[in-house]
């Protein structure tokens, strides 16, 4: 997946790991500026039990896991 403006555009993959108990383990990395010829990678494995957890952060963005927002029903 790729998101963000010209210059400050990130690359992102994420592939399951794993579950236990009550999380799933994702590993994540992400590619920034990826549309640059000085992008730098970042890699996390990240542990997910259902509450919003911030996975790279910077003066530009900020790339969370959380869980889907339910459907408002009119």
């Amino acid at each position: 997946m790729t998101c963000g403006y010209p210059g400050k555009v990130s690359e992102l993959h994420w592939q399951f790991v794993g579950h236990r108990k009550t999380a799933t383990f994702t590993v994540l990395r992400a590619r920034f500026p990826a549309d640059t010829p000085n992008a730098k990678t970042t890699t996390n494995t990240v542990q997910f039990a259902g509450s919003r957890i911030t996975i790279f952060e910077d003066k530009y963005q900020v790339i969370v896991m959380e869980m889907p927002k339910k459907n408002i029903k009119k």
